[in-house]
């Protein structure tokens, strides 16, 4: 009884010890960003952190502490009522916190920094953090293909992007009123509310809805243990991989619909009444059909080996459970294999109907004809640590966040206790995502074949999108292993603990193997940096590194306690993970502003007068033709989707430069007064196209709108006539000769 007494003592104060440390570096984080944040705006160095600390600074802080000790003191320790109700509710308060952000227009967009280029207002409706400059496909490309779907009726096809005819419902699937988009729900909000609203919605929507499907697929793989599901929900949810990613590739759809599309055929096996049946496998195939449109195969052809090998474990479970009542093979494939074929056919239309878009993008020069052999992951495998710091880092990682962004996995904690959980108990689900892991890992490390990347399809993702599984595969690997590991403690068995052992002998001999091992991941961040380590990362990733892996090891013996321990730690990484991302009302940025009002008054003055053709605008590069898109005026060298094959054609009729311009593409150009046309690729995804002003309406422009001035006159023929200059901008009609 007296050693039982003490356990429960030494448990205690070792948890309050705990969360006063976590609430000191979630306190301390919060400080360092808040400091970059105000920088980002002011561009002066000011702060604890950077050397110029005030006393409000220190204040600030204390603060910060107080309120973080606090609230994760009521969360561990009085907070059982409010826990049960969250979860018991967790559906209706995360459908009332998408209400309230879509009416609040609230999103995580970077939009703001497109003021930078048009000259609207810096960041305006930036509530908290920093727009990120680096997640151009968002705020350059996603967002304003989105908004231009408005102007256009929400239409398949629309001409206002690159002034031509364009599939929206293929790459950057965009809002439409098309078959492709009943399986892109996250989208209706655009349609139904709007641009701001539904901008708010899509971002909002997939948050909440992601964060609730992987707690419930958690809840799955840890047997019903809310504690460490809620944690696997945060390391998912809010990883870092996925917040850099999160508007553009799919990057959320893929883990909610295939997460969901696991559970729903698990209720689909077990379940015996037949309208529950049918209901199930209608909504595993819509899972099924959302994880197939995300269309992006870097990401999908991993993914689905993953949750291929957990459907195959599923089906071997439910034949072996004797507890479930049989049911006739009719009745376990009509249902869904009628709910499959119907999803084929929707599929087989989209693809019919979209199939000129799919021919030109896979004949593309990049990406349709990229193929990838693996190898170049190892630099890769640590980089989680690192992460952490990003957001405050964002411009010295290399090559930069995103690239460097994967899951906060513990790696190769997870590997390590999986392979020890099968020592003691063996698990299928464990063997399958090992098997898995080491196929993906030989892909990483050392590369496939070419004749085997084309019979596995490997050859269509690559290295940094497989590290998206790899990371995938060892959050399942580590919470299904400390789930058995703490249900199998009272074995006996166990290295980390005895039944012998004292508390404090218990305490001591996993808090020394904290200590050792978070110094070793600690060293593994020095060793191989994605930007330069300042020590007081260094100190703060000790610290929480030990904190979190002494939780790991109280829990696989045996304490209760450190299930909220290990939660609470995780709360830092989610907060990392919260502040990639800006929190943005509205999307005035790109609505206003000189650049955008001078084109807008013209398409206007065209609009109310005679005159017989449609405005056609061409800008000095593909970001200003990125906001003219998003206001509703078709511009040629917006953001080139798709090649505009017969445009080009037009000033390069020995096609001599199709490699440069048969690609997706961001388009500058560059306006000459004579020579030819040429095309110069500077990226894979960048063009500079060199054009006579006397050839631009060969190619259909009727405006140029440009920062330079240009030359109106060429040997004696007006091919240019300013129309209106303003704030260093000049807005030219072209003449036809």
């Amino acid at each position: 009884m007296s050693s039982r007494l003490s356990a429960f003592r030494v448990d205690g104060l070792v948890h309050r010890l705990g969360v006063f440390g976590i609430a000191v570096l979630i306190a301390t984080y919060l400080e360092m960003f808040l400091e970059v944040a105000h920088v980002d705006r002011t561009h002066k160095p000011t702060g604890i952190f950077s050397g110029h600390g005030q006393p409000e600074h220190a204040l600030r802080l204390v603060a910060l502490i107080t309120l973080a000790f606090v609230t994760l003191y009521i969360l561990n320790f009085h907070a059982r009522r409010f826990l049960h109700a969250l979860h018991a509710y967790r559906w209706w308060i995360g459908c009332s916190v998408i209400i309230i952000f879509t009416l609040l227009r609230i999103s995580g967009s970077s939009l703001a920094f497109i003021s930078n280029y048009i000259g609207s207002e810096p960041y305006k409706g930036t509530l908290f953090g920093m727009p990120r400059s680096i997640r151009s496909d968002e705020w350059s490309v996603f967002t304003p293909l989105a908004f231009s779907q408005a102007h256009s009726g929400y239409s398949r096809i629309s001409s206002i992007p690159e002034a031509g005819s364009i599939d929206m419902t293929m790459i950057y699937a965009q809002p439409a009123w098309a078959l492709a988009t009943f399986f892109r729900p996250f989208l209706w909000g655009f349609m139904l509310f709007g641009s701001d609203s539904g901008l708010a919605f899509f971002w909002c929507a997939r948050l909440v809805v992601l964060l609730l499907v992987s707690y419930e697929f958690g809840r799955w793989l840890t047997e019903d243990n809310r504690q460490l599901a809620a944690a696997y929900g945060a390391l998912i949810g809010l990883a870092p991989i996925v917040q850099w990613w999160f508007a553009v590739n799919g990057t959320a759809e893929v883990l909610i619909f295939g997460q969901a599309a696991v559970l729903l055929f698990r209720k689909y096996l077990h379940t015996n009444s037949k309208l529950y049946i049918w209901l199930l496998a209608m909504a595993t195939v819509y899972c099924l059909g959302g994880f197939s449109l995300v269309l992006y195969p870097p990401l999908q052809i991993p993914l689905a080996y993953v949750y291929g090998l957990l459907v195959i474990w599923l089906i071997v479970c439910r034949h072996r459970d004797v507890r479930l009542p049989k049911r006739s093979l009719l009745s376990m494939i009509a249902p869904i294999t009628v709910a499959f074929a119907a999803l084929i056919a929707c599929i087989l239309l989209v693809i019919y109907t979209s199939r000129q878009a799919i021919l030109m993008e896979s004949s593309t020069v990049y990406p349709g004809s990229r193929i990838s052999h693996g190898q170049g992951l190892f630099p890769c495998l640590m980089d989680y640590t690192a992460n952490l710091f990003m957001p405050l880092e964002e411009h010295q990682v290399i090559p930069n966040a995103p690239e460097r962004a994967v899951f906060f996995t513990l790696f190769p904690i997870g590997l390590i206790l999986s392979i020890w959980t099968l020592l003691k108990k063996r698990d299928g689900l464990i063997i399958l995502m090992l098997i898995c892991d080491l196929i993906f890992m030989i892909y990483g490390l050392f590369g496939f074949p070419d004749w085997l990347c084309r019979i596995t399809l490997m050859g269509r993702t690559t290295t940094g999108r497989v590290k998206f599984a790899l990371g995938f595969i060892d959050l399942i690997l580590l919470f299904r292993s400390l789930s058995l590991l703490h249900n199998n403690a009272d074995d006996g068995a166990l290295l980390i603990a005895s039944e012998k052992d004292s508390a404090k002998t218990r305490l001591l001999r996993n808090a020394a193997l904290a200590v050792v091992l978070a110094a070793l991941l600690t060293c593994a961040t020095i060793l191989s940096p994605a930007y330069p380590v300042r020590k007081i990362y260094l100190i703060f990733l000790m610290s929480l590194l030990t904190i979190m892996l002494l939780a790991v090891f109280e829990w696989i013996s045996g304490r209760g306690y450190a299930s909220r321990l290990f939660l609470s730690s995780i709360l830092i990484v989610a907060l990392a993970g919260f502040c990639v991302n800006p929190i943005q009302q509205g999307s005035q940025s790109i609505r206003e502003g000189p650049f955008v009002d001078m084109a807008l008054k013209e398409v206007s003055r065209i609009h109310n007068s005679a005159e017989g053709r449609p405005a056609v605008f061409i800008t000095d590069d593909s970001i200003h033709g990125q906001a003219l898109i998003a206001n509703g005026i078709p511009t040629v060298n917006s953001v080139n989707i798709y090649p505009q094959l017969e445009r080009w054609h037009v000033i390069d009729p020995q096609h001599t430069s199709e490699w440069v311009y048969n690609r997706y593409a961001y388009v500058d150009i560059d306006f000459t007064n004579t020579g030819s046309p040429a095309f110069k690729l500077v990226t894979p995804d960048k063009m500079i196209v060199s054009i006579p002003i006397k050839d631009l309406h060969k190619i259909g422009v009727t405006h140029v709108l440009t920062g330079r001035e240009l030359t109106e006159f060429v040997d004696g023929h007006r091919y240019l006539r300013k129309i209106d200059a303003k704030n260093h901008l000049n807005l030219y009609e072209v003449e036809v000769n």
